[in-house]
């Protein structure tokens, strides 16, 4: 539970918290402004790069220092002192993650998500188990995540929200029942969860489509569309090489296709209004991205000899 907080000493204070190195206080009085209080070695431990707990009931007091440790660990290129390393192993073990609120873990995977390590940090929590305790049984992710780490290394793909590319890669070994659950641990949204449904869903389908020696544009885009920017990095990341090609062909072009002509040309045409508007437009979509259609004149020319043919 969050702690209930009141009056107390500084010395209370420091002792409640997470680490050593989070101790250190500032005086901001006028007489002694930038005094540094050192009540708990916080700066013996900054300067030797450890991360050390106050007292061995820390990570089951507030189990979200778990994943913060992890964080820190690898943001600084840190290192658990001897009992930290045994406490944060012995409260994982007996399950106390679990006892957070899913949305107290949602911040701090998401948090450890936006991390410039964050696939260190993700393969730590496998190793420790954690990630097993949030539903993910398997913990076999860390080829997608090298995968992954790699593909924006390379700025192939530029996103907004890397973390949900990355989600996508610590579940890429996940069956659609471990999704669920880690979903539901961990407090996704539902929109979350039904993103990664989608995309991985659909991966194998979509990579071996993409992978053939020939496929059209509009094959490309019929596979590709209404799939965010961050599963687009995913599979990117994690497709044949051919694969890749198209989906970054899909991003720069083949996304941004629109068409000339409108409803109001089709009304114009003398086409009653109804579903078979979005049916016709979908068809001049398809060739146009397919090359057979250039100007406004060409949509409208097919429209008639659409027509003619219907009739």
């Amino acid at each position: 539970s969050l702690p209930v907080v009141q009056p107390g000493t500084l010395q209370e204070d420091v002792e409640r918290r997470d680490f050593t190195i989070n101790t250190l206080l500032m005086d901001i009085s006028d007489a002694h402004f930038g005094l540094i209080l050192d009540l708990c070695n916080g700066m013996a431990d900054l300067k030797s790069g450890i991360i050390r707990v106050l007292h061995h009931q820390s990570f089951i007091d507030d189990p979200t220092r778990i994943f913060r440790a992890i964080r820190f660990k690898y943001r600084f290129s840190f290192r658990f002192d001897r009992k930290t390393e045994s406490v944060l192993k012995h409260a994982i073990k007996r399950g106390f993650i679990k006892k957070l609120t899913p949305q107290r873990i949602r911040r701090e995977l998401f948090l450890m998500l936006a991390e410039e390590k964050w696939d260190e940090d993700m393969k730590a929590l496998s190793r420790i188990g954690a990630l097993q305790q949030l539903g993910l049984r398997s913990g076999k992710g860390n080829r997608a995540i090298n995968a992954l780490k790699i593909a924006r290394q390379e700025k192939a793909l530029v996103v907004q929200s890397p973390e949900l590319s990355r989600l996508l890669a610590i579940t890429s070994t996940a069956a659609k029942g471990e999704i669920q659950r880690f979903s539901s641990l961990v407090g996704l949204r539902k929109s979350e969860m039904r993103f990664l449904q989608q995309v991985l869903g659909a991966r194998k389908t979509i990579l071996e489509q993409l992978s053939k020696p020939k496929i059209s544009s509009s094959h490309v885009y019929t596979l590709l569309e209404g799939i965010a920017d961050e599963g687009l990095l995913f599979l990117f990341s994690v497709g044949s090489a051919r694969a890749r090609k198209r989906i970054q062909y899909y991003h720069t072009k083949l996304k941004a296709t629109k068409l000339h002509i409108t409803g109001n040309d089709l009304k114009k045409l003398g086409i009653k209004e109804g579903p078979q508007y979005t049916r016709i437009l979908r068809k001049i979509l398809i060739r146009k991205l397919d090359g057979e259609l250039a100007t406004k004149k060409d949509e409208i020319s097919f429209v008639r000899k659409f027509m003619e043919r219907k009739e």
